[in-house]
Parts: C-alpha cells; structure tokens; sequence
C-alpha cells in the first residue's frame, strides 16, 4: 500500500498542498560533515546497467581518491579515503535491495605506489574529457559525458538550475544554495558555456532569501517559484516556467531547455577549478521519526544506519524513505548505504491507518493534481471495469505523483486504479515502489 494512505495533510482549497507536520524542518544554514570512520560500502551499480569492473585487488591498499572501478558506460567509483580493499556483497542503494557493493576497509598504512587519478591527470583534456574522467552523472544515473555525446545539446536555448525542494520537509537544495551558492551558478556558468546555451536560469521557492551577488556576476536569471508542489522535478520546473510565461515554445520548444539538480552543479565546479573528485555527497535526514532534522556531507558508501543514529533516531518508526515522503522509495535502512544520487531520507512515525470509504465528489485530487486531469473520473472508471482507449492520453499526462491518494479524504487507492489502467492499455509506468 501507498505511504500517503498513512499521512494526514492540511489542505489548502485554492492550489497546491501543504504536507503534514512531519517534526521540524531541517535548517537551511548549517551542513555538518560526518565523515564515518567505520567500513564503507562503495555502490559498484550507480544505474540501471551492469556493475562496474575492479580496477583493484581484494586486499589491496589504496590512497584516497584511487579509482576502485570504472564501467564502459562512463561510470566511475574513487576511493573517498585511504584504506583497504574488501570483499564484494550486497547491500540497498537508491531503492533497490541486492546491489553488488565493494567493502572499503580504513586504513592509513597504503601503499605509495599505488596509482591514483591526481589533479593533473584529471584536468587533461577540457571540460568533457574532465567530467568523463570523474563520473559525473545526471540524476538519471547517466554519465553527463554520455549523455553530452548522445543529445548533442550544441542548441540548447535554456539551462535552468534546480534549487525547489520536491517537499517542503526535503530541503537540500536550500542547504545547499544557502552554503555554496556561488559554487552552482558557476556550474550552471559552465554548462551555459559547454553547450552554448543563450540563456541561464536558476529556480527557487519565493519564501527562500536567496544570495543573488554571485547570479549576476554568471548573468543567471533568479526565478522564484510559486506553486508548492511538487517542483523537485525537472520536468514540473519546466512546465511552471512556461505557466509564469519565463519559456514559451517558440523560444524554447521542446527538448531545448535542460534542467540540473545544485548538487551536480557544485561537483562540476568543484572538479574542473579545484580538481576535486565526487567521493561525497549532501544529504539530508528529516521527519518526525527523528530527534534532529539535520544535513550531512558524508562519504559515499556511508551506511544510513550511522546517519540515522547521529540524527537520533525513535524506536517507534514506521517506515524510512529514501527521497522525499510522496515521491521516496521506502527501504530498510539496516541495508542501505549512501549512493552516488542519494539525497537523504525521510523518516515516518507510526500514525493511525485508515480504511477506503466511497467517493464523494470534493473535487480536491482535481483541483491540485499537478497534471491537470480528472483522477476522479479515472478511478471511476476503473472501478467501474470501464478502461476506455481514449483514456489514453490522461493516463499519459499522469506522472504518479501520489497527490490525489494524498488528498483524499475517502481513502481511495486512485494512484493504484491509474496504475493498473495503464499497465491495461500497455502504458509505461514511473517506477517509484514507495507508492505500489
């Protein structure tokens, strides 16, 4: 069942949702750094694709940021500390249980003549080159440099920095901009400049005190976003762009304008000025299973567990999220580790359930579902047994938000009936388990 069946909202009749009162909000201003000293287990699958190939040794010593594994799909794994190598097991990364994940032992006996990818080697070769070098990845868990050579976005109208949190709760965008703002309009600067972009444009909730000194010294646009949800998608982004007439489709038709999350734009910055690898990563613990709403830079291959127990954890969870609460993929956190694309976690306290009743007609998943179709008629159908091929284009508009289930006060699994109608008409579904 769906996680939002298990949460009580405050609904705000005129647009857009308000989530619940899920503890305090973790603070924008302060990153702490935990670096876990303890055994890390380094993902060797960052994406849907085979697991990288060792470019080392079980037992071998390793320096820091020695390049451990590598995969033909431009995938890349460093050492985020000197230590040993150990064995390969199995552990939950991104959502997904059973990922091969290779044993990084500390150590600070290494061996001296271990090769490892130094400054000068990593700055070799211009902006693609160095981006190939490190691994960086889009959040579709696809090597930028891939992805460069694939799309070839020489005529790109737009790039468009994504600083709006996909929840209110899950805030690490605004952490991030709040620390190191200057780093991601740089990033963003650099891409403008890579893929000959005319334009530039950061967006942000218009409640956030945004620093905008190092905006105009990049000629970034500053965009304060309105709706309150959901925007920690890029595509959302867009589509709000074009509703506040920012884009239009002469300008920017489709497939113009390319959006990236802060975080992959402050790696860009960090390795092609400072030469710095991606061996860590901000993420944030929130909710109300908690004590202490807080943000980390930790090592990738960090166990959450270690995360949750500095974030002071309560006995009585119900369920630990990885990703925001709506959007997340629930996981056992005893088996999860931090991946290349983590963001951090949400964690639920147990709160009453609740059983379907029949439909009311409120109209509240209409009004709010970010979509703009009619999940109502849709759950009547399918309840009805009446699935229809002209439904497919609402079913396509679909993007499984979870925010009709969310808001309903009859407890009606409609996220479930929409699933199972385009799994009938042989529609593609977004695969997000927290919500099946």
């Amino acid at each position: 069942m769906s996680l939002l069946f298990k949460s009580l909202a405050e609904r705000d009749f005129v647009g857009g949702i308000y989530l619940p009162a899920l503890g305090d909000l973790p603070p924008v201003d302060k990153i702490e750094s935990f670096d876990y000293q303890g055994e890390l287990l380094l993902p060797l699958r960052p994406a849907e694709c085979p697991p990288m190939e060792l470019t080392v040794e079980p037992g071998q010593r390793i320096h820091q940021g020695q390049l451990l594994a590598q995969s033909p799909a431009g995938h890349r794994l460093f050492a985020p500390h000197a230590g040993l190598v150990g064995d390969i097991s199995k552990a939950t990364v991104h959502g997904r249980a059973g990922q091969p994940v290779l044993m990084l032992i500390p150590n600070s006996d290494t061996d001296e003549n271990a090769s490892q990818i130094t400054p000068e080697l990593l700055l070799r070769g211009g902006i693609q080159r160095t981006l190939e070098q490190a691994g960086i990845m889009l959040d579709t868990g696809e090597s930028i440099s891939r992805w460069y050579d694939r799309t070839k976005p020489h005529k790109l109208a737009a790039v468009v920095a994504n600083a709006t949190p996909l929840e209110p709760m899950f805030n690490t965008p605004l952490a991030i901009m709040h620390s190191y703002n200057a780093e991601v309009f740089t990033g963003l600067a650099i891409l403008k400049k890579w893929f000959q972009a005319q334009e530039a444009y950061l967006t942000y909730p218009e409640h956030f005190n945004l620093n905008t000194e190092a905006a105009a010294q990049w000629e970034v646009e500053c965009l304060p976003v309105s709706e309150k949800y959901p925007q920690g998608r890029g595509d959302m982004v867009l589509r709000t762009l074009q509703r506040q007439r920012v884009l239009d489709r002469k300008r920017h038709p489709e497939g113009a304008v390319q959006v990236f999350g802060v975080q992959l734009l402050r790696q860009i910055t960090q390795i092609l000025l400072h030469a710095q690898l991606p061996t860590h990563r901000i993420v944030t613990i929130c909710g109300d299973g908690i004590r202490q709403p807080r943000h980390f830079e930790v090592p990738i291959g960090t166990p959450l567990a270690a995360l949750l127990e500095q974030a002071g954890l309560y006995t009585n969870v119900d369920c630990i999220v990885e990703g925001a609460m709506i959007l997340g993929t629930a996981i056992d956190a005893a088996q999860s580790v931090i991946g290349p694309r983590c963001d951090g976690c949400t964690v639920i306290k147990q709160v009453p359930q609740r059983c379907p009743t029949c439909c009311m007609k409120c109209g509240w998943c209409i009004d709010d579902c970010p979509a703009r179709i009619n999940p109502a008629q849709l759950y009547e159908s399918w309840q009805q047994n009446r699935v229809k091929p002209q439904m497919k284009n609402m079913l396509d508009r679909c993007i499984e938000c979870g925010v009709c289930s969310y808001l309903c006060p009859c407890n009606l699994p409609i996220l479930s009936a929409i699933r199972t109608m385009k799994k009938t008409l042989g529609l593609g579904q977004i695969n997000c388990e927290a919500k099946t």
